[in-house]
């Protein structure tokens, strides 16, 4: 029989424990795989947590090594995503040499008829804009200047769905952790809504 799918609901305490302890091994398969964290964390993250449900969930997994069922996991998201991305219509410079010609271009061979389809007002902007590799998540940045700002409390954080905001959930304690700030702010989500109170002496 096949196994019933998990789904992807809040975090139990339980869960989100043991979701932040582990949470080096997602940083460890990014490396060892050389995939960049800017491009694919977001694709293996919502798999992690599924895992780290699975694994809690079905004691009969116990035999087996966490590492090893989430490696197998992992793998399989990325396989998933290079499919997708392989069906996706990519779009290429006209300035581009194309295969197996000396140096014509796809600019060389558009027809008058198809002039008409060529945007110049986004040929910069869009077309042969290079791609920016995004560093940091955006609340990420924000959290840090929350930290610097020595005027504000408490910043809360509103996302578009429920499944996101436990994934960033799961994030924001791992940065207070790796960061060392248990005792200087509280992290608490609710719904789709995380909230970050700062800690001042030990007391809230």
């Amino acid at each position: 029989m096949k196994a019933a799918r998990i789904q992807l609901t809040p975090l139990t305490p339980e869960e989100q424990q043991f979701a932040e302890t582990n949470h080096y091994l997602v940083e460890q398969f990014l490396y060892w795989n050389r995939l960049d964290p800017d491009d694919w964390y977001d694709v293996v993250i919502f798999r992690y947590l599924q895992s780290v449900k699975k694994w809690l969930m079905r004691p009969e997994l116990h035999r087996y090594k966490f590492s090893s069922l989430l490696k197998q996991g992992l793998s399989s998201a990325v396989r998933n995503e290079k499919d997708k991305q392989a069906r996706r219509i990519q779009t290429v410079s006209l300035d581009a040499t194309i295969p197996g010609t000396e140096d014509a271009t796809y600019l060389d061979v558009i027809t008058a008829d198809n002039l008409d389809y060529v945007s110049y007002g986004e040929y910069e902007e869009k077309l042969f804009k290079p791609k920016v590799s995004r560093k940091r998540h955006p609340d990420t940045l924000a959290l840090k200047d929350f930290l610097s700002d020595g005027t504000r409390k408490m910043v809360k954080f509103t996302y578009d769905t429920k499944e996101e905001a436990v994934t960033r959930d799961v994030s924001m304690h791992t940065y207070r952790k790796n960061h060392g700030l248990q005792n200087e702010i509280r992290i608490s989500r609710e719904d789709r809504i995380i909230t970050v109170l700062k800690i001042e002496g030990g007391k809230e």
